[in-house]
């Protein structure tokens, strides 16, 4: 089945970047021990794995420091990569028109997601409270996924023969 096909390789894409993620997080102890053998003792200021993670570095957009920047995180990077996963079905389905049509999704898509900024997710002066911006990010996430996925799996039972 083509769908279970698809499936596998969101997940395999999705366990794998979860797994790295997992694993830069066990690597930050050895990296401390190594930079602590690098360092002279006045330059290394020894500091526990969970401050590491709340200082403004990379792990903390890896490892979002409350469950609704996660979701939102990982929501989105999921949805971009189903979206991806549309395009290149429209293209293998459509050819040469399915780059225009790749070009017209992309251009709703863009519309979609600037619906957050236009209602002051980048702003301190926003007329709604940060939880609702957050509730209408993570609307959209499940409305643009959906959609994407309901899409692929219609081009790929009506519209790709192999």
């Amino acid at each position: 089945n083509r769908a279970n096909l698809y499936f596998a390789k969101l997940v395999t894409i999705l366990l794998f970047a979860f797994g790295l993620v997992a694993l830069q997080i066990v690597l930050v102890p050895l990296e401390r021990l190594i930079a602590q053998w690098i360092l002279p003792a006045e330059l290394y200021r020894n500091i526990s794995v969970f401050d590491y993670l709340k200082y403004p570095t990379v792990l903390k957009v890896l490892v979002p420091p409350y469950f609704s920047e996660f979701v939102l995180y990982y929501g989105l990077g999921i949805t971009g990569l189903i979206a991806l996963f549309t395009a290149i079905l429209m293209e293998r389905s459509y050819r040469l028109k399915g780059i225009g049509f790749i070009l017209l999704y992309l251009a709703v898509l863009a519309g979609l997601a600037s619906i957050p900024y236009l209602m002051g997710y980048s702003r301190y002066d926003s007329y709604f409270y940060p939880g609702e911006i957050i509730g209408a990010c993570l609307g959209l996430i499940v409305i643009i996924a959906g959609g994407s996925l309901w899409y692929s799996l219609y081009l790929l039972r009506k519209k790709i023969s192999v």
